[in-house]
């Protein structure tokens, strides 16, 4: 997923983010977002986007472009990632 396609062109991209939060330590995780607990990816997704206000109508998540920004941050490195 490094660079070889642009987050924005990916049809769900919410079905990558219990990938990248799995290979990801939870300290980076939390260093880039400032949420420490979570259990899965859709909560993780739910308190990010309460902490960041991307709400869409009737105050519900709006899961894919968070879901896209932190493809995003995946990509250039912000969520540092080592094998």
């Amino acid at each position: 997923m490094r660079s070889i396609v642009r987050a924005q062109k990916i049809p769900d991209p919410t079905q990558y983010i219990q990938a990248i939060l799995d290979r990801a330590e939870r300290k980076h995780v939390y260093d880039v977002y400032g949420i420490a607990e979570y259990e899965d990816a859709e909560e993780f997704l739910k308190k990010l986007a309460l902490k960041t206000g991307k709400l869409c109508r009737g105050g519900e998540p709006d899961f894919n472009n968070l879901a896209k920004t932190i493809i995003e941050d995946w990509q250039r490195g912000n969520i540092p990632y080592f094998t």
